[in-house]
């Protein structure tokens, strides 16, 4: 069973955002005998099964019934077929298997839809997709969303080519020319993220609204440094001899051969390093301090340096397709929401200064299965006008 897809199903199903196909999937997995460990291990510890149990009063039980009789998508056939391999909750004279998917994915739903009133979309907004403006050393630029598959230019003894699935990969096509001297440009606008294949092997995934700068080539070089501004992550190549550097307005990472997560937007009040694997040393640009970070940690650069273990899912969530809410500042969410979606976020003044999160929804979807999500909460609404989002309590 693949937990991420029935998780991403799950969460689908919750913001009634699935479409017959995905609601098909999703019975497929409910006739999987791990289902319901699985179902309870994705909710998380607060979405464990004795608080599902004390979300089913009376007035939920008909509205489980209800949708269960409305609800076309549901096969009698296979859900009597279903029903001997689980042990259910009793819901009236409702056949166990009939009110299983409801009750396993729905009562969430059910219980907080009726939270979400005040809300209002004049239209959805689409996710982000695949783009980007690649600045060549001589200031020429493609579009790389609009160039075709294959070689795009050829510098410093480098060939630049798009590939198959979209990303932009440099190799070396002449080693005597190979030089470091001139420099690229890789940026993504708001609702674009990109894929980049450095000439050392390194690969990057480049968040929205982010920027790379780097050397075509790193022939000869003592150092790689690339230069970045919004968020990326790496999967840094191991080159004994010529370490690795990224380099923010706030901040220096110095590595050698590591996977890492690096936010420096500008309008976040820190800048956020989180390293999975290897080792990194992160530096002060203003000052003398540093500090050598351990797999599962942290670094948050501001005016000093301060180093926490954190959970390393959430903060590459972006990189894997995937909104993560939980523990999530509220305006830190809807910042990012601002950028994948390419919205204007504007705060009413009813709008709540802050509120606890939760719940996970890929970044595949439009926006109102993230904001239905957060509307979960009763404690936020949200008007959807063009690309213009209104925050209100």
């Amino acid at each position: 069973m693949d937990k991420e897809r029935l998780k991403d199903l799950l969460f689908s199903y919750l913001n009634d955002t699935l479409d017959q196909e995905e609601f098909d999937e999703l019975l497929s997995y409910i006739s999987i005998d791990a289902y319901t460990e699985v179902f309870y291990e994705s909710m998380d510890q607060e979405w464990a099964s004795d608080k599902i149990k004390s979300l089913l009063s009376d007035d939920d039980q008909d509205l489980v019934f209800n949708r269960v009789k409305v609800d076309p998508r549901f096969d009698a056939t296979k859900v009597r077929r279903m029903a001997k391999r689980f042990r259910l909750f009793s819901v009236r004279t409702v056949s166990a298997a009939a009110v299983l998917a409801v009750i396993s994915v729905g009562v969430y739903f059910l219980t907080v839809k009726r939270n979400v009133a005040g809300s209002s979309y004049a239209n959805d907004v689409n996710p982000g997709t695949t783009k980007a403006v690649l600045t060549l050393a001589d200031g020429s630029k493609i579009m790389l969303d609009a160039a075709k598959k294959g070689k795009l230019a050829e510098q410093s003894g480098m060939r630049v080519a798009k590939t198959a699935d979209g990303q932009l990969v440099y190799t070396v096509t002449d080693t005597d020319h190979a030089g470091s001297a001139a420099y690229n440009t890789l940026e993504t606008p708001k609702g674009g993220e990109y894929q980049l294949h450095l000439p050392d092997g390194t690969k990057v995934w480049l968040n929205a609204a982010s920027s790379l700068k780097y050397p075509a080539s790193f022939a000869d070089a003592k150092e790689r440094k690339v230069i970045l501004s919004g968020e990326a992550y790496f999967e840094v190549a191991h080159h004994r001899n010529s370490p690795f550097r990224v380099v923010t307005d706030k901040q220096v990472v110095e590595v050698l051969g590591t996977h890492f997560n690096v936010n420096a937007y500008q309008n976040e009040p820190d800048t956020k390093t989180t390293l999975l694997e290897g080792s990194v040393n992160v530096v002060q640009q203003a000052g003398t301090k540093h500090f050598v970070l351990k797999p599962g940690q942290q670094a948050r650069v501001a005016e000093g340096i301060e180093v926490v273990n954190v959970d390393t899912e959430t903060a590459v969530a972006w990189k894997n397709g995937d909104f993560i809410l939980k523990d999530e500042d509220f305006k830190a969410t809807m910042r990012k929401i601002s950028r994948w979606y390419d919205v204007d976020v504007i705060y009413d003044e009813s709008a709540p200064a802050d509120l606890e999160l939760g719940g996970w929804v890929s970044r595949a979807k439009n926006i109102s299965a993230v904001l239905k999500v957060i509307e979960s909460t009763g404690k936020v609404h949200f008007k959807v006008q063009g690309r213009r989002i209104t925050v209100t309590q």
